[in-house]
């Protein structure tokens, strides 16, 4: 069962790698708290009259847990949360606030903070939020023009842009000079 989890936390349908981190940290500082809970209490126990270094290092580790665990239980929601909204942008191209906030069960309100925190993070780029819809960003980088050129070893035309770096025909493999 707990492969189950690790797996669903580690492994996800997105490409954002800034989100897909934000996720992971969260969750293991999240974890380490958690542990600082769970072991610091049996550590004041046994430690309570025999060595007092371990037994406020116990102390230490159940405040710390005890006051961090929900925060970073709450974190690793919230970005799991952004997730979730940025999939249903993504994955789903559910484009209007109405109807990402049908598909998740949430309010018009609650969506556009996740989607205005998305935009200000960068976990969603490429779109334009206007406050009620998403659009496509038709605005590209010059170098992002798509050109074309005929093969001169087997008369194919293809198309490139001119940021990719070494252009090979796709049929015979001739590199364009």
């Amino acid at each position: 069962m707990i492969f189950f989890w690790f797996k669903y936390i580690l492994y996800s349908v997105m490409d954002n790698k800034v989100l897909r981190k934000k996720i992971i940290s969260s969750f293991f500082v999240a974890l380490f708290l958690t542990l600082c809970l769970c072991c610091g209490v049996p550590l004041i126990i046994i430690f309570a009259g025999n060595n007092t270094v371990v037994m406020v290092i116990g102390i230490v580790c159940t405040v710390v847990g005890f006051y961090g665990t929900p925060m970073g239980w709450i974190s690793f929601g919230n970005a799991k949360s952004l997730e979730r909204v940025v999939l249903a942008v993504t994955a789903e191209n559910l484009l209007t606030v109405k109807d990402i906030a049908a598909q998740l069960g949430k309010t018009e309100a609650q969506v556009k903070e996740s989607l205005t925190v998305c935009f200000q993070k960068g976990y969603l780029f490429g779109y334009v939020f206007d406050g009620e819809a998403i659009s496509y960003n038709a605005n590209r980088h010059p170098t992002e023009k798509v050109m074309s050129w005929v093969c001169p070893n087997c008369g194919a035309t293809n198309t490139y842009l001119l940021t990719d770096g070494v252009v090979k025909c796709p049929y015979c493999g001739s590199v364009k000079k």
